[in-house]
């Protein structure tokens, strides 16, 4: 929060930053900005109003450790630390000069604020999409039209799951099968989920949610356009793999028809 989303390389390097799980650089560019707002307390009028804004995050975030952890959207309460961070260096520049440069460097401030929250705005849902096109080739609109597709498939497939088990063949937090980050779990809502790691329980499903669509009997959305859920009493695993697993089951080498013999 304390670097413009709108400033050349600086902004975009901290942003892969970010998106690799919190790198080096945002730990230091942080613990740079609450430093010197520790500082800047000394040499403020009404330090407990300052600290107070400062400090407020971390009476949210430490309590509550285990949930700020995995949901990034919980940093909001450290926006104090960039507000008194910036309020902190227009003082300072207005000690060294005039009100007059400190009200044109605050029309500049609320300029790229500006900017940088209209370019946040124009983020959509590329990365979503990654897995089967290239997201830097993928316009907005495309992007917009993938998740309400997904949003409208997954409306049909909870009618028909809530109250029931459906086996999912990905991890938890896989953003790749639904759109995002634990989407499956929101969509799944009311209904017991069987992930990848618990195939060894399928059995226990009523249902199987898959990407692709094989038409039979067991498809229960044939009018989905990318998530496909069939019966699991019903739905069939592509032949051979049945065949794989009959030949491993008699330990018999697969025979040569002697009307099929290779020339």
């Amino acid at each position: 929060m304390s670097v413009p989303y709108s400033l050349p390389v600086v902004g975009d390097e901290l942003h892969r930053a970010a998106s690799a799980r919190f790198g080096l650089q945002v730990a230091i560019v942080g613990m740079i900005v609450f430093c010197a707002c520790l500082a800047g307390l000394l040499f403020v009028r009404r330090k407990i109003l300052w600290a107070t804004l400062v400090l407020s995050g971390f009476c949210w975030a430490l309590p509550l450790r285990h949930s700020v952890a995995f949901h990034v959207f919980e940093a909001m309460f450290y926006i104090g630390i960039p507000l008194v961070f910036f309020s902190l260096i227009l003082l300072y520049i207005r000690r060294l000069s005039s009100d007059r440069l400190v009200a044109v460097l605050s029309v500049a401030v609320l300029l790229v604020f500006a900017i940088a929250s209209f370019q946040m705005s124009r983020i959509g849902h590329n990365t979503a999409i990654a897995w089967w096109k290239d997201s830097s080739k993928t316009s907005y609109a495309e992007a917009a039209e993938y998740q309400r597709t997904m949003v409208a498939d997954f409306e049909v497939i909870r009618r028909i799951t809530i109250g029931k088990t459906v086996f999912v063949p990905q991890e938890p937090l896989d953003a790749g099968f639904s759109g995002a980050r634990q989407s499956t779990a929101y969509y799944l809502s009311g209904s017991v989920i069987l992930f990848e790691h618990q195939a060894d329980q399928r059995h226990l499903a009523d249902f199987i949610l898959l990407r692709e669509r094989f038409d039979g009997p067991a498809l229960l959305t044939p009018e989905n356009r990318l998530a496909f859920l069939y019966d699991q009493e019903l739905y069939q695993e592509p032949t051979n793999s049945k065949a794989d697993r009959i030949i491993e089951k008699s330990g018999k080498p697969p025979t040569t028809s002697p009307t099929n013999k290779p020339p």
